[in-house]
């Protein structure tokens, strides 16, 4: 740019290709009168700084100045600062003609005098060679809040149209780079990869090419016909599309780095930038509508938005180095050159309206370089995690339609159960007969006899339990109403199962707000409702809990009803399984639950017969509280206090359950046995068994034999499958996992006997599986084969370690396959010197009392803990033998022996010769 001046005059010189024009320049404010150009030619112009341009009832101004055509050109080009959205301009040459054009931002195209570009305020004059001429323009700018401003530039028609076709040249190539780079990545979204990181990253490159465009005026001489031709000014609203810049390339980051799962923190933040993205651009459209497209006051939200990306692009960058991401280094190569491009673009538009893009352009290239190589380099593990998706679609839907097939095979299998169980609860009542009348004629063995008639009881109450389910689901089963009073029947329910509560140590309450209520019911069909519900929490309520039975009247939907509440404190329902503990034969997945077979099933079944509701409440660890709800009606024949019913026999429980706990037997010198089972009966029928071979100790719940068994260290294990608090595979899990509870054989006792119930159950660990119900040869045959396993084990490691070569170097793989020995004589080696370093110190080291520790070593080695410690150290011994100079006292003080005498003696013991001789042989060798 070259400004040539003369006085006041501009010289158009013929150096000159472009002039600005702004000193030689005089004006005369438009008020509120608007003068023509007859009106200004005989009024008075000012400079500049004469002219005030704060007042409120200037809306444009007239100017001029004088212009000489030194040039041998005589086409000119007059660019007006495009603040101006009207103006209209005269060349009148010394002889008075006049030539006019118009243009302006506000003004279409077809209006215009002179438009090669919408968004120029250009217009063209011919001034011939060695004339001059007087330049008058009236400038008019609708805009709000505009600040005037006057530089103008002249320059050849030549030169404008060369400058012209030189940007519109780069911004083809620029543009055409990014339109094939553009296709290119949408090509690979829809037809390769269907990553989003793709889509958003073309989306991002369309953003630039409409910003690019619409910056050099080409987006709105292309877009000015086809839309609002009328009104050119809303062109400006291309600008936005650096909005959508910013909003595609955040999501393409997060779609390329996966922020959501490796970078959450930041994800989060991208997610505040991209609503901040939205509040900028809704303040840069609002702004722009209300000061009628000032650039000067919209571009604040523009170039604020730009900044607070660039601010957090920089701090991510300074994260993303730290990880460990593969892809990172794309993105911040990628970041560095776009950045530095935005930066200086930033800066150039805060300098003024008319500023460059290159900078912006020539980062922006090179980062779609660097991203189209690093979107090359992750298309193959795009195409891999594909392939992985579409086996997994393939294994999901083959799954779909196995449990489809499944779940109609399991509706026949139901329908053909019902009907089972139907038929042959009748064949079972039968031999049940027999067993309990056979019993009387059984004279002496009281608590065989009581264990028996208890069980077979319990059978006869669930077959009957089946049946009548059945009958209602053939609506079969009939009610047998009569009236009377309520609570004094269900206080006789309710004490009948006092034995059966404490017999579990459990504190079992009958309260009632009322004395009396009478309603009718049915006697059999009550006490089933009540019996399951107490017996299911006595189930599950641990030693020392408490139920509470509490009965009172409550209104509800306009009517009377009788509410029944049990609640206990016991382990309590997880809110997953809650909604299913009413399906019949439904088992719960909670290791503190075990199942509720048909007991609530049947409840829920009986209490909609009898036209009432079940419902529950339970938290974890907390306890449940179940409430029935029954309809107070008063129908049927009245029931006679003379006839007053009581609870049927089949739901008493017998009161001679055994005390298990006075039946343990605590004989010196036999194996431990730890015997982990819920139900009496079974405990009581194993101990009686094993009694006389083992010292047996019992648990009720998997928790409590985790914590007995890692305190006793036992010989061997029983442990159902099926309990509270612990399953039987948990335990055995828990158990094998444990250092000092590893090496206990664990034989796993359930009546869960399918397959894969088999497999779970070696899969946790256990070292054998017996199925209920078991003949006890087995169960004795088992823990004999256990009990040879042990010793096989014990003798086998003796003849490693005791009976082997001394100087065999093959010894020390007895420790090698057993951590736990391998780790005792770690302890020792480190304390091999020390004397006092003994059997209680290494216990303790292990965590282990002297009691557990004895057990078990005696338990791996088959010999005590004294013994295996000591071979320890003489064999360290040995190889001090072999590898120094030390004499025999000075090699037995290092291995931790107070007196040379003693040691030699154990050494002749353990080896069949004394040190000496083994000493000799290692010198001689």
């Amino acid at each position: 740019m070259v400004t040539d001046t003369f006085g006041n005059e501009v010289v158009l010189a013929p150096s000159s290709d472009d002039i600005k024009v702004l000193e030689e320049i005089k004006l005369l404010p438009i008020d509120v009168q608007e003068y023509e150009i007859q009106d200004v030619l005989s009024k008075t112009f000012y400079n500049q700084g004469e002219i005030t341009h704060q007042s409120s009832r200037t809306i444009g101004y007239w100017g001029k100045c004088t212009i000489v055509n030194n040039n041998k050109e005589e086409k000119w080009v007059v660019n007006f600062p495009i603040m101006w959205t009207d103006v209209t301009a005269y060349i009148i040459n010394q002889n008075g003609e006049r030539q006019e054009g118009r243009t302006g931002q506000f003004i279409p195209i077809k209006e215009r005098s002179f438009s090669p570009q919408l968004k120029a305020n250009i217009v063209q004059f011919i001034i011939p060679r060695g004339e001059k001429a007087t330049l008058y323009f009236k400038a008019v700018s609708k805009r709000k809040y505009i600040t005037p401003r006057f530089d103008l530039s002249i320059s050849t028609s030549e030169c404008y149209y060369n400058n012209l076709h030189a940007s519109r040249f780069n911004l083809g190539i620029f543009i055409g780079f990014m339109l094939m780079m553009l296709i290119y990545n949408l090509f690979l979204y829809y037809f390769t990869a269907k990553d989003k990181a793709y889509l958003f990253y073309s989306i991002y490159i369309l953003g630039i090419i409409l910003y690019s465009a619409y910056n050099t005026g080409d987006l709105a001489s292309i877009t000015h016909s086809l839309f609002l031709p009328d009104f050119p000014k809303y062109t400006y609203l291309a600008k936005t599309s650096t909005f959508l810049v910013i909003y595609a390339y955040l999501n393409f980051l997060r779609s390329f780095l996966h922020t959501e799962e490796n970078l959450p923190k930041w994800d989060k933040a991208i997610t505040i930038l991209l609503w901040s993205n939205l509040c900028f651009f809704i303040a840069d459209v609002t702004l722009m509508l209300t000061t009628n497209f000032n650039s000067d006051i919209s571009d604040i939200a523009t170039v604020g938005n730009a900044l607070l990306f660039i601010l957090f692009l920089f701090t991510f960058c300074i994260a993303l180095i730290r990880t460990d991401i593969k892809s990172r280094v794309f993105i911040l190569a990628g970041m560095a050159f776009m950045a530095t491009g935005s930066v200086m673009t930033a800066v150039a538009r805060i300098q003024g309206v008319d500023y460059s893009t290159t900078p912006l352009q020539v980062g922006t290239i090179i980062e779609v370089i660097i991203f189209s190589l690093g979107l090359a380099f992750r298309r193959r593990y795009i195409e891999r995690e594909k392939q992985n998706a579409l086996f997994t679609l393939e294994k999901s839907e083959l799954r779909r339609s196995q449990e489809q097939k499944e779940s109609e095979r399991l509706k026949e299998l139901d329908i053909l159960k019902t009907k089972l169980y139907t038929n042959i609860t009748h064949e079972f009542r039968t031999p049940l007969m027999i067993i309990n009348g056979n019993l009387e004629f059984i004279e002496d063995h009281p608590l065989e006899k009581s264990i028996i008639r208890r069980n077979s009881n319990q059978m006869l109450r669930l077959i009957n339990q089946v049946l009548d389910i059945s009958k209602l689901e053939a609506n079969l089963l009939d009610l047998n109403l009569i009236q009377g009073d309520i609570v004094k029947y269900l206080q006789y329910v309710v004490e009948s199962i006092q034995s059966l509560a404490g017999a579990s140590k459990i504190h079992l309450t009958f309260q009632s707000k009322e004395n009396s209520i009478m309603m009718d019911f049915d006697k059999e069909k009550m006490e089933h409702i009540v019996y399951n519900l107490i017996s299911n929490a006595v189930k599950f309520t641990p030693s020392g809990g408490s139920i509470k039975f509490h009965l009172q009247k409550e209104m509800y939907h306009d009517a009377l009803y009788l509410q029944l509440k049990i609640a206990d404190t016991g382990c309590g329902i997880s809110s997953e399984e809650l909604p299913y503990i009413f399906d019949r034969f439904h088992k719960l997945n909670s290791s503190s639950i075990i199942g509720t077979g048909i007991g609530l099933a049947f409840v829920r079944e009986l209490t909609e017969m009898l036209g009432g509701d079940i419902t529950v409440i339970s938290e974890e660890g907390v306890g449940s509280e179940f409430k029935v709800l029954l309809p107070i009606t008063r129908n049927a024949e009245l029931w006679k206090r003379s006839t007053l019913p009581t609870p049927s026999e089949r739901s008493l429980p017998q009161e001679s359950i055994v005390n298990v706990e006075d039946r343990e037997v605590k004989k010196e010198g036999l194996p431990i046995l730890l015997l982990i089972e819920d139900n009496l009966d079974v405990v009581s029928y194993i101990v009686r068994l094993l009694e006389k071979k083992y010292q047996i100790h019992t648990a009720h719940d998997g928790k409590a034999g985790c914590e007995i068994a890692a305190s006793l260290i036992p010989d061997v294990i029983i442990s159902d499958v099926m309990m509270p608090k612990m399953d039987g595979y948990q335990v055995t899990q828990f158990l094998k996992e444990n250092q000092n509870t590893s090496h206990i054989p664990i034989i796993l006792l359930t009546a869960k006997a399918t397959q894969k119930d088999k497999m779970n159950g070696l899969i946790s660990g256990a070292d054998s599986y017996l199925n209920k119900p078991f003949h006890q040869d087995e169960l004795l045959v088992r823990l004999s084969n256990i009990d040879r396993q042990q010793k096989v084990l014990i003798e086998k490691f003796q003849s490693g370690f005791f009976n082997a070569n001394p100087l065999a170097s093959e010894k020390d793989l007895v420790f090698d396959e057993n951590p736990f020995l391998r780790s005792i004589r770690n302890l020792l080696l480190a304390e091999i010197s020390n004397p006092d370093f003994g059997v209680i110190e290494i216990g303790s080291e292990l965590g282990l009392s002297k009691d557990q520790f004895y057990r078990k070593i005696k338990a791996l080695t088959g010999t005590s803990p004294t013994r295996f410690i000591r071979s320890i150290r003489l064999k360290e011994a040995l190889e001090l033998m072999k590898n120094n100079n030390l004499n025999i006292s000075e090699i037995a003080y290092r291995v931790g022996f107070k007196d040379p005498n003693y040691f030699t003696r154990l050494f002749h013991n353990e080896f069949g010769a004394s040190p000496r001789t083994y000493f000799k042989t290692e010198k001689n060798m």
